[in-house]
Parts: structure tokens; C-alpha cells; sequence
């Protein structure tokens, strides 16, 4: 820089006021030196508009239009239900059909031309909203003020179906001024995109070798000007890309706001805590106490008293619950925590639904579920810590190595028949943990003569079911979610809900399936660190404590990644569930609705961040918790053949799909897609637009 620049600009620092709303909150002042040396070899100072100067306090761009239909609602109520879809379709049709038009850009009259449908007001109503979301960046803000102070020209230059008049209002809004003119491409006709708003029309004026650009994106703010001799200086702190995971609607926008709040203000360099802390903070806490609110609702409309949260899954909802505070919110219900497990519960149940000379359906498929790794030492330890020498042989015979390296079908038929050759030695075997399992729940009052439900993630009521059958006495349960074989249950489990999805409520496969794919991660999240109970025992006070099974690489999860989840939930909820507002996010926020958006947000619209983030967690997919598979693989499949063996073993199968269709050469995405079409077909275009890219 020359002498007088340093001079200005040292003098600029004491003068400069910056109390103005910006983000993010550290300037960067290596980024902005580098920016004035290069500028003060230009002539003039080009910069991109949105993202760049000034980007919006919402997570994706068209998530504006769901606070349009918002603000629309309050007014026209239903009458406008639909409108952010609607607006976000029309601007993609009007895109698809430049060609036909010989204008490069779309406008705003363009379409609201195809919008009349809706309120006349809709348009203002959206330029309203877009100039409320808008925020200054704080770097830009500071370095556009040091070029007016220069006397260095610069320009605005923007891709944007908005009129100049309003970037104008805008920038002014947002605390810019001094700039010498705003080439917007929705007035001109022409883009950076293709490159023609710099030949048509700012280069008559600026030499475009004189020109230093500014912007966020690869192609249009920094491939295109290269191209055309322009010197360029990225600036992606503020960038925001397109999500399709939420339904357009405006029940994203508590996730949306909130998201990026805290995004814009995360330090650049964030830890893998930090990321699971924000996953915490954004879609866990608006989840989680969307679904406590409902429980209290639900307990208070059907009179239950008392609150059984369910061993592991369970564990964060009862931490959010017993919150210093939050007890005023729900008078006359009481709480207590469940150590439970799938295994000890079928496994009685099993038991009094037997004899010793027939084992019930139910307990024999408990006792035969396998995975790739399963062995005969897997399935004998289900049944008892001891073995039957007889049956040892029988099973070693059929399965000298892993139970899987005969086809399944096949292999589940074999064990049925050596189980049931040995229906006395099993039924005799259990008895004890079947009798040690009604203890538990003795002791722990599910016998008593007070209206009582299971807290639970879900899905299919079976544990409510043993619960009933074990303490002969019918207790409800109230789940994030229930499918429709949940039914075949109830009427023996007692009353159940599901407060993301019911089988009593007519709901699209759409959601039901967005909520199915997420189950894995869900639980994954939700869990504690202690491990899987399998028996009870006595302590020294003569009452029965869970005996457990812990799995290194679970606890280990735990400790480095979960941990930091349910902190960042804890960090949320703690105020929301308090009467304080936590960013922009307040306990009236946290609908069901506002639950069901954020947690599709992020499941079925991830970031790629995220899509790593939430795809190394591993999860057991079985009782025993011997083995555990992460939730997205890697390892791109060469077949049909191997893609469909790992995605049968993979909960999260659109992540799987989404990571694949990433990985793939050019000429193999169209096999991913004709996959996708396969397993995700039920879903709209909008939640597939990702594959399309």
C-alpha cells in the first residue's frame, strides 16, 4: 500500500462504527488487509451482492418464501397455504424458459405475473421480508467504508431477480452507502453467470483489467471473471447453499432462523464438538422439546400421572425433563427413569407366552435375530449363561462359522427347528430372568393403581407390550413415532401415541418414510453411555439394579460424539423451558410441525458437513449390541448386488444414497439415480433435487 493509503486507513480505525447489525462477529483483518493491498492496484472495486456484502438471516435462500406465507397467513389464513411451494416452482419454471426469452435473468414482476392466485400484496410482501432478513457482513461493512474514506470506486454487481431499487434500499438498510452504481442482472438482462453483464455493460465503463471482484461463488464470482482478465478475491464466509430437505413451508422457519444464527457466529475453525454442539443446538433442541410439550399435553388430556422414561433411548428426554425449573411446568406428574431392554423384556414376556413343550413365535424370533456377524455363541448366550452341550452341537453342526454364510431365509428356518427340538432346557433356561425382569417392574411400581405410560422412541410398541403381559396390567406409552404394525400391539399393550407419526392418523408415506429413514440416528443421538441391560440382580439393600452390557465402541461414541449433542440440546432447552428465548429460538417456537421440519432439515437435506457428521455414527441394530455399523458407507459398490447388500444392513439410506451419488464418476450417477427412483420414489421431487445436480 502507499503512504497516504496507510495513513487514511490508520486514521479510518478511530472513526469507523460498526454498532450497526452484522455478522460474523470477528472481522477479519488479515482477510481485509489482503483485500486493500490488491485493491489499491484497481482501478474500480467489484462486489457481489448476497452472501458477499450482506446475506440472510435464514438458513437457505427460498426459505424466505415460507416467511412470506407466514406474514400472508396471518392475514388470508389457509387461503395462501401452499404459497412458498408455489413461488419457489414458478421461479424454476421462469429459469428453465430463459432461452425462449432472450432475457438471461428472470425478474420479480416475471413472477408474481404467474402468482395471481395469491393477495395482490404478496410481492411487496416479500420484498418486505427479504429486507428484514437481511444482515450486513461485518468484513465488507469495514471494508467499503475504508474505500470511500480512499476514494476508490466500487461498484455492486449481482445475479438477482430483485430490482436495483431495492439492492439499493437494501444496502442502505444494511449501513453501506458510497457506492458508485448497481449492475443487477433481473434490470439488464444479462448475468455474471454467463459472463455478458461484464461485456455488455460494465466494461463500457471500467477496463476489465482494472477491475478487483469480490464475491462467494466458483463459477460466477470467480471462474467467469478470471476468464474475462478480472482479478478476483473469493469471500466465502457468509455463503449459504440451497437445502431441499424440509417441506417448503412455514414450519421450517424456527430451524431455518435459528440454524443460521449460530452458523454465521460459529468460529471458522469448528471442532467436530463444536459441529455436534450446533446439531444439538438447531435441530435436537427444537425436536426434542416439540415432543415434550406434546407429552405433557397428552399426559394432562388422558390423566396420566406417572412417567416411565425407558432405558437408553429414553435417557436425554428425561434429562430435558428434570431440568432445575421446568417441574412448575408440569404439575402432578411424575417422572422416573426405566432401565430396560429389549432383551430381558422379550425374553419374559417370551416366557409366559410358552411352555416347556412349545416356545411362542415371538420369543424364538427374539432368540434367532442375526446380522452378518452373528455366531452361534451370539444365540446361546441370549438364551443363558449356560450351555446345553446338546444343543451347542446341534447349532455348531448347522453353523460351524457365522450364521449368515447360509442364506437367511434358509438359516432362520434351521434355527427355528434346533430351537424348538430344545423347547424344555429353553423354556427352564429363561425362567430366571423372567422372574428377575417382574421383579423389576414390581419394584419399580408398574404393578400399582396409578394411570402410568412408557416414555419411548418408538416404533412398534413391543416393549409396552411385554411391560403389560409381564405385570399383567395395561400401561400406556406415549413415542416420537409409531408405525402401522404398532397395532397389532395395543390392544394388549394398552393405549399408545405416537406424536411424530400414528398408526391411528392418516399421514402420507412421505413423512412416515422421512421419519423411518431417521430412526437410526435418532436413537443413535438420544442415548446414554450406560450400557444395554440384560439381567437384574440384588444390591445391598436387597432392591433390583439393572446388569448391563457395555459396548467399547458405543461408549466410546458417546464420550466423543453424543455427549456434545445432548450438550448442545441441554444448552437450549435449559433457557426455552426457563421463559427465556435462546438466540432466536423461544419455547412457543417448538411445534411439532417446527420438530418435524427441523429434523428433515437435516436428514434429508444435509449439508456435506452434516452428511459426514450424522454418517460416521455408528448404531447396533441388534439387542445384543455386539456389533455396530456406521449409518453411511464409504466403500462405493461396482453392482447392483453389492449395493443392495449394503443398503439392506443401513438405516439411513438416503444419506448412503446422497454420499454414493457424491462419490460417483460422471457416467455411474445415472445408476445412482435409477437406485434412488428404486428405494426413494414415494418422496417429492424437492427432497430428490439433490440426485439431480
Amino acid at each position: 500500500m502507499t503512504s497516504r493509503t496507510l495513513n487514511l486507513l490508520s486514521s479510518l480505525e478511530m472513526t469507523i462504527d460498526l454498532n450497526i447489525e452484522a455478522v460474523p462477529r470477528i472481522v477479519e483483518d488479515s482477510f481485509l488487509n489482503a483485500l486493500m493491498i490488491m485493491a489499491d492496484t484497481k482501478d474500480v472495486v467489484s462486489i457481489d451482492m448476497f452472501d458477499t456484502l450482506v446475506t440472510r438471516r435464514v438458513t437457505s435462500p427460498v426459505d424466505v418464501f415460507a416467511e412470506v406465507e407466514k406474514r400472508l397467513g396471518l392475514k388470508y389464513g389457509s387461503k395462501v397455504e401452499g404459497f412458498a411451494k408455489e413461488r419457489e416452482a414458478v421461479e424454476r419454471q421462469l429459469y428453465s424458459e430463459r432461452g425462449d426469452t432472450g432475457h438471461e435473468d428472470v425478474t420479480l414482476d416475471m413472477i408474481y405475473s404467474r402468482l395471481t392466485s395469491y393477495p395482490s400484496e404478496a410481492k411487496q410482501t416479500e420484498m418486505d421480508a427479504e429486507l428484514d432478513v437481511l444482515v450486513a457482513s461485518k468484513d465488507l461493512l469495514k471494508f467499503t467504508r475504508q474505500l470511500n474514506v480512499l476514494g476508490k470506486p466500487w461498484i455492486v454487481v449481482s445475479d438477482m431477480y430483485l430490482p436495483g431499487e431495492f439492492l439499493a434500499k437494501a444496502l442502505t438498510k444494511c449501513g453501506f452507502s458510497g457506492w458508485k452504481k448497481i449492475y443487477v442482472s433481473g434490470d439488464l438482462g444479462a448475468t455474471k453467470n454467463s459472463g455478458s453483464i461484464w461485456k455488455l455493460h460494465i466494461g463500457w465503463t471500467y477496463p476489465l483489467d482494472t477491475i478487483l471482484h469480490v464475491g462467494d461463488n466458483a463459477h460466477s464470482d470467480l471462474n467467469i471473471p478470471l476468464s474475462l482478465g478480472i482479478t478476483v478475491l473469493p469471500y466465502n464466509r457468509l455463503r449459504t447453499v440451497t437445502r431441499t430437505g424440509a417441506q417448503l413451508d412455514p414450519h421450517l422457519l424456527p430451524y431455518s432462523y435459528l440454524n443460521r444464527d449460530l452458523e454465521l457466529n460459529m468460529i471458522e475453525d469448528a471442532t467436530e464438538d463444536d459441529q455436534w454442539q450446533h446439531l444439538g443446538r438447531t435441530m435436537g433442541a427444537i425436536f426434542i422439546s416439540a415432543f415434550i410439550k406434546w407429552i405433557v399435553e397428552r399426559a394432562k388430556a388422558t390423566g396420566i400421572k406417572r412417567l416411565y422414561f425407558c432405558a437408553r433411548d429414553g435417557h436425554l428426554l428425561h434429562r430435558v425433563w428434570n431440568l432445575p425449573g421446568s417441574a412448575i411446568r408440569f404439575p402432578g406428574i411424575e417422572a422416573r427413569y426405566l432401565d430396560i431392554s429389549r432383551a430381558p423384556l422379550q425374553i419374559a414376556r417370551g416366557y409366559l407366552e410358552s411352555n416347556p413343550n412349545w416356545l411362542c413365535p415371538q420369543l424364538i424370533d427374539f432368540l434367532i435375530m442375526v446380522d452378518e456377524k452373528t455366531t452361534v455363541e451370539t444365540i446361546q448366550r441370549r438364551i443363558s449363561s449356560e450351555t446345553n452341550s446338546y444343543l451347542d452341537q446341534d447349532l455348531r453342526k448347522e453353523f460351524p462359522t457365522i450364521i449368515m454364510d447360509r442364506p437367511w431365509g434358509e438359516a432362520m428356518a434351521a434355527l427355528r427347528v434346533i430351537l424348538s427340538r430344545y423347547s424344555e432346557w429353553i423354556y427352564e433356561a429363561i425362567r430366571p430372568i423372567a422372574e428377575r425382569t417382574k421383579a423389576y417392574l414390581l419394584q419399580e411400581g408398574l404393578g400399582e393403581d396409578i394411570k402410568s405410560a412408557v416414555v419411548d422412541t418408538g416404533w412398534h410398541a413391543n416393549q409396552q407390550r411385554c411391560i403389560s403381559t409381564i405385570v399383567d396390567r395395561q400401561v400406556s406409552g406415549l413415542y416420537l413415532g409409531l408405525w402401522r404394525k404398532a397395532l397389532g400391539a395395543i390392544p394388549k399393550a394398552g393405549f399408545a401415541e405416537g406424536a411424530y407419526s400414528s398408526p391411528f392418523a392418516h399421514q402420507g408415506k412421505e413423512e412416515v418414510s422421512e421419519l423411518m429413514m431417521s430412526v437410526n440416528i435418532i436413537e443413535s443421538l438420544f442415548t446414554s453411555c450406560e450400557g444395554s441391560t440384560f439381567d437384574y440382580k440384588l444390591d445391598t439393600r436387597s432392591r433390583w439394579i439393572a446388569v448391563t452390557r457395555t459396548n467399547d465402541l458405543e461408549y466410546q461414541q458417546y464420550c466423543t460424539k453424543v455427549k456434545w449433542f445432548q450438550q448442545g440440546v441441554m444448552d437450549v432447552v435449559s433457557e426455552i423451558f426457563n421463559g427465556r428465548k435462546y438466540a432466536t429460538l423461544s419455547l412457543e417456537d417448538c411445534t411439532l410441525e417446527a420438530g418435524r421440519s427441523a429434523l428433515s432439515y437435516v436428514c434429508m437435506g444435509p449439508t456435506w458437513d452434516q452428511l459426514q457428521l450424522i454418517g460416521g455414527l455408528n448404531h447396533a441394530f441388534l439387542s445384543d449390541h455386539d456389533n455396530t455399523q456406521t449409518l453411511i458407507d464409504q466403500q462405493w459398490p461396482v453392482t447392483d448386488d453389492q449395493a443392495n447388500a449394503v443398503l439392506a444392513t443401513k438405516g439411513w439410506v438416503f444419506g448412503v444414497l446422497l454420499n454414493w451419488y457424491a462419490m460417483a464418476p460422471i457416467p455411474q450417477k445415472g445408476w445412482i439415480r435409477r437406485m434412488v427412483n428404486e428405494r426413494l420414489g414415494n418422496l417429492n421431487e424437492r427432497r430428490l433435487r439433490p440426485f439431480w445436480k
